[in-house]
């Protein structure tokens, strides 16, 4: 091979390379950012259920004016 392919073919590497570095990063702020969210969605089903609990069983009856 001539030294212009070796080099065009370390530039595509060294680029894709970078891309992988890129992206594997992005996932990784991802993943993170799934995490977070499903604690915040655990901890808005804690308090839905208690409140849920706090609700009485039947609604109030309207007022006599309706």
């Amino acid at each position: 091979m001539s030294e212009s392919r070796f080099e065009v073919l370390e530039t595509k590497v060294a680029f894709q390379e970078e891309l992988i570095t890129q992206l594997d990063d992005a996932l990784i702020a991802q993943q993170k950012q799934i995490t977070e969210l499903q604690l915040q969605l655990k901890v808005l089903q804690s308090e839905f259920k208690s409140l849920e609990t706090q609700m009485p069983d039947s609604p109030e009856p309207p007022p006599p004016h309706y």
